[in-house]
């Protein structure tokens, strides 16, 4: 089992990988996201970890994934770069309001070869 202070390093890792690939600021992502830039800060150096709803947030603001911040894909294969449309289709479901999610969550779980958390389970 993962501990706190191992996911708070594998995001902050994943965080500063997303960062140092799209060659963006901390206040960028301050303002981008609506919170202070002390709060990014410590995600940065892995001593806060996002709610969901923020983890969410960056995901639209680096056009990732959630696993692309939260898991370790350190020893998995090469991402594969995915297409503008479905880049498109993650930021817009990563910025559409959660019961719409939950809509699009519920249409495609069948298809899903993962079942996503939307647990809460940092604060």
């Amino acid at each position: 089992m993962i501990t706190d202070e191992d996911f708070r390093n594998l995001f902050r890792n994943n965080l500063q990988k997303q960062i140092a690939k799209k060659r963006c600021t901390q206040k960028e992502i301050s303002n981008a996201l609506g919170v202070s830039d002390s709060i990014v800060n410590q995600w940065i150096h892995g001593i806060k970890i996002p709610r969901m709803k923020n983890i969410d947030k960056l995901c639209a603001f680096f056009l990732c994934e959630r696993s692309d911040l939260i898991e370790d894909r350190s020893t998995s294969a090469p991402d594969q770069e995915l297409s503008d449309h479905d880049k498109n289709m993650v930021a817009a479901y990563n910025a559409a309001p959660e019961h719409i999610r939950k809509s699009v969550d519920t249409v495609l779980e069948p298809y899903s070869p993962v079942s996503r958390q939307d647990e809460d389970v940092y604060a």
